[in-house]
This record gives structure tokens, sequence and C-alpha cells, in this order.
């Protein structure tokens, strides 16, 4: 996972603002939802149906938290403004299509995780251990099983308990959408049981995973989401929150997303903000003048041509440039011979290509064409020459860069004297019909380095084998009509070429399971990219990040660390968790 560089600077306000915003506490506070009884939950093995007794009251874990809150509302800054890209997909942190340091900040404020950076998260689980692997129906072992204790009082913010049911939805849509990250490790997830009305989570799975804890990162609320489609379910804003803070509003055509501080989160550590603003920076000068008149407290965007030199020259500024584990590269479809796909790789002009795409030929990450050299004294291969009618480039139109980065190639390939042309559709689509029907023969986009979710083959299983576990028939058929219909041909994940080999799928298992390094992974992921030549990597993703050195200082309990910040340590979560 990325680590993610933010710093914090509070807007200057009026008396008459400081009340407004009151106002606006008072007046969510007041219009929150009352929220009904619990989802009852089956029992699972192990488990009684206590849910009534173990259900906390919501009206007493609200009025504790406001309570807490309230002996400190005087020394909390009141709103922070955050500069960002501008945001032209959706919120989902489960999709590839949505993936970027923008939608993992949003995921890391709104949505609950079981564990963060490897540590138990106790404001939303008591306990997570592995334990006696558990039976299935023919009372056959499964290889591993681990219980979840989720948190009594642990609630999305219109009063629904976090339960069992959003540990199954998450499951689910990831093993059986397009585009879910980290796909191969919940694919190994055969069961998940509940016991004491859904508030322990027994998740039993096919092989031994090693690295267990990364599941059930980012839940989201499946008794709102159930029934949409997972690229659909999160497209214009995340509905409810369970972290400390929630969505307000979200401006597409003014570009600003705010987030309020979540009234019943019931954690230790409640938000010391009352108001996030995220403001889209659209233009160089913008970031500049906002900055420098401390307009917004933090700033971390793409970098243009000049911005960074711009932002260097503000009084007080401190700046960091980095990458993240997201990279612009180009899928070639497995129905393509290895021959044919080294020579459409062999064409492309990665240095030029980058630039185009960036639009600019400053702070990039470039990678390079191996496969330029490696073909140049060999032949043309035979369906290189069919394909010169028609090089077909498949590009999710919602990003630019990608889009303009098609474009390119297909420019590079027109220049060559090949026949080229750009088909546009979205992600989703793209994994469910145009590639595994071969309709187009590249594919455009950002990915990140889940190596293994890359190459694991299209999965087969049928929706209703998955957890059919819910609340009422009537939920598990509207769950499943919405799977059924978008489930034609088998789910890709993030395989972009469609590629699949039983020696690849021994290897994934093998890494799952623990029997392989992250070295030996890589080098793993190198040897069969040589050998069957799927992708070529053109970038990757550069940010500039800016923070006010004074803010900081004045208005956090975290020093300002300047070595921190240019290691990319000091996140703009813990930054916000040390404001006052």
């Amino acid at each position: 996972m990325v680590s993610m560089t933010a710093g914090a600077q509070a807007v200057s306000s009026s008396l008459s603002s400081i009340v407004a915003l009151c106002l606006s506490a008072m007046l969510l506070v007041s219009c929150a939802a009352n929220p009904g009884a619990a989802p009852i939950e089956p029992n699972g093995p192990g488990g009684d149906d206590t849910a009534t007794s173990q259900l906390p009251s919501t009206s007493n874990a609200t009025s504790t938290a406001q309570a807490a809150r309230s002996k400190s509302d005087k020394e909390q800054s009141t709103e922070l403004t955050i500069g960002i890209d501008p945001v032209f997909h959706g919120f989902n942190p489960h999709l590839a299509a949505d993936d970027s340091y923008f939608t993992r900040l949003l995921g890391s404020l709104v949505l609950p995780s079981v564990f963060q950076d490897g540590v138990m998260n106790r404001d939303v689980v008591r306990s997570a251990d592995v334990i006696a692997p558990q039976q299935d129906d023919q009372g056959n072992p499964f290889a591993m099983t681990v219980q979840y204790r989720i948190q009594p009082e642990a609630q999305w913010s219109d009063g629904t308990p976090i339960t069992v049911s959003d540990f199954q939805y998450l499951a689910r849509r990831i093993t059986n959408a397009p585009s879910a990250l980290d796909s191969a490790l919940y694919r190994e997830i055969a069961d998940i049981r509940s016991a004491d009305g859904g508030k322990t989570v027994i998740v039993s799975f096919h092989h031994r995973v090693e690295n267990w804890q990364r599941l059930f990162a980012q839940l989201l609320p499946s008794h709102i989401l159930r029934g949409k489609t997972f690229s659909e379910a999160l497209a214009s804003t995340i509905p409810v929150s369970a972290g400390r803070y929630l969505i307000r509003d979200v401006d597409r055509q003014r570009g600003v997303i705010i987030l309020n501080r979540n009234d019943r989160f019931w954690g230790e550590n409640p938000a010391q903000v009352e108001k996030l603003i995220f403001r889209e920076i659209r233009l160089e000068n913008q970031a500049t003048e906002l900055v420098q008149s401390k307009q917004i407290a933090y700033l971390n965007v793409t970098p243009t041509q000049t911005l960074a030199d711009s932002l260097a020259l503000v009084p007080g500024a401190q700046l960091n440039t980095y990458t993240t584990d997201l990279e612009l590269s180009i899928s070639a479809n497995a129905a393509l011979t290895a021959q044919t796909r080294r020579e459409l790789f062999s064409l492309i002009d990665v240095e030029l290509l980058a630039k185009i795409a960036a639009g600019r030929t400053d702070y990039l990450d470039i990678s390079s064409n191996d496969y330029a050299d490696e073909v140049q004294q060999t032949q043309l291969a035979p369906e290189l020459a069919e394909l010169a009618s028609g090089i077909r480039i498949g590009v999710d139109p919602e990003d630019p860069v990608a889009e303009r980065s098609a474009n390119t190639l297909k420019n590079m390939y027109l220049a060559r004297g090949y026949t080229a042309t750009v088909i546009t559709t979205d992600t989703a689509t793209l994994l469910e019909d145009y590639i595994p029907q071969h309709k187009v023969d590249l594919v455009v986009g950002w990915r990140n380095f889940d190596m293994l979710s890359r190459y694991q083959c299209a999965f087969q299983a049928q929706p209703s084998q998955l957890f059919p576990e819910y609340n009422s028939k009537e939920e598990e058929q509207k769950e499943s009509v919405v799977e059924d219909s978008a489930q034609t041909n088998a789910i890709l994940g993030t395989n972009f070429s469609n590629f699949c080999d039983s020696s690849a799928q021994e290897f994934i298992t093998n890494a799952i399971v623990g029997e392989r390094s992250a070295e030996e992974i890589t080098q793993w992921a190198h040897q069969v990219e040589q050998e069957q030549a799927l992708s070529i990597s053109i970038m990757r993703d550069t940010r500039v990040s800016a923070r006010e050195q004074e803010f900081v200082a004045a208005h956090t309990d975290a020093a300002p660390d300047t070595e921190l910040w240019q290691r990319n340590s000091q996140t703009l979560d813990t930054i916000l968790a040390n404001v006052h």
C-alpha cells in the first residue's frame, strides 16, 4: 500500500463562520438517522444467537462520543482545506478503476478496517485470531479458519451495526467483480459464518493464507450497497461512514468534496477537526496562490512541468516529491502469440509516450523498453501482419492520462504504417467482455504492484456458491440477480491480459500460503513478463506535496519533522489526529 504524505493548516475564520460551523454540527447530530433493530444473523459454529444482549444502545454510544468531544471543542480547529487532483472516477477503494491517492485517503478517513498497517484496529474488532479449522457441510476440515469479534459499539453513521453481512458483502464482491483489487487473497475464502447475532465472524479458507491481516480493510456498508453492481455502488459518493469522518457533499462541478466529523464514531480517538474540505486544483497558478495565501492546509497533486519549482518559492512551504505503487502500463491480450505481443511492444517509444501522456518532461519516473532491442533483429510475426488491418487499443476514458496515452500509442502505430483504433469503454466492460472476447489487443491504464492478482486465472465459481448467508431470501435473490447479470464471462479481477497458466497458478498459491518471499514473487513476475510479454510499464505515478510549516508547528501536537516529511512517513491521517 502506498504511504500517503500530508500536512495540515487551518483556514482563518471569523466569529460568524465559527458560529455557522457549530450550527452545522448541531444540525448534523439532530438529523442523524434513528437506527432500527440490528440485523439478526443465523448462528454459526461455536456461538449463540445473542445479538440483542450484545448490541449497544446507539443513543448511549452517541452521547458518550459527543460528551468526550465537548471537552475539547474549544481547542479544536474548525476546518482544514486540502488541495487534490481533479477526481474523474468513483470512490470505491477496492476497484482498480477508482484507485488513486485520493481514493485511498478518503477510504482511510471514512471506512473501517480490521487491520491498519498490520496492527489490529481495536475500534472495529475486539479480537482477530486463527482458531481450529472449521468443517464444511460434508465434515471436511478447511485449511485455516480466522475468527473476528466485532466491537459491540461498532456502527455505521446511520446507526446500523457493523456485522458479518459487511464481511460477506466485501468478500463476495471482490471475488466476483471485475477490476477488484486483492482478488487473489479474497478468492482463498471458502466460507463465512456468524455467531453472536452477527458480531462474531468466522472465516475459513481453501489454503492457509500467510497475510490474512490484509483482508477486510475498508469494509463497505452492505445494507446500503447490496443490489448494486460493484462498479456503480460508490460511483458518486460513500453514503454512510464508520470512520472518524463522513462525506457531507460531493460537488463535481465546483471540484469540492466536504467531509464532516462523524459524531456517531465510537472509537477512542475521534476526529479533532470539524470539517475537511478537499478542493480540486485545476490550474498550476491556482495551487501556488492557494498555498501562498494559506487558503489550503496541504497539497498533494500530480506535478506539472513547473509546479514544484513554483511552490519552492513560497516562503514557509515544505515540499516533497515521491512515486507511488501505481504505474501506467500497457497490457497485451493473451489471445495473441507471445511473439506478436513482443512485436507490438517493440514499436513503442516509451519515453516519448510518457512525456506526452503526462504533459511534462520533468518529474517523471519513466520505464525502459526492454522489448525494443530484443526484437529488432527478428522478422515480424505473421500475426502482426494480420493486425496491421487494425490494432485495437482499449482504454477507460474516465482517466485523461490513460486516454491520452492510448491516443498517442495509436499515432505511434499509424506513423509506422499500421492501422490502429482506440476503443473507449469503462474498465468493468473491458474486463468482462472486450478482453476475454478478444475485442481489444492492448489495454492502457494504471495498475498497482499486486503481481499475484495480475496473473491469476479468471474465476469460474458461481455466485450462489459463495457465502450464501443473508438476512432474508429477498436479500439473497436481490444480490444474485446483480451478480448473475454481470457474470456473462469468468471474472478476471485485475488480470488485464486474460493470461492463465497452471504453473503460474501453483506459484500464486504457494506465495499466498507463505512459501515464497516478496523478493521471489518479484523475480517470478519479472520472469513471466520476459517469457510471455504480457505488459510493458510506461511510468510510475509521481506526486508532489506541499504543507505550510508554520501551521504544523502551531496547530498540531506533532512537530513538523522535515526529515520524516521527506521520507514520506508523516501522513495526513497522522497529522490530522494531532490537530487541535
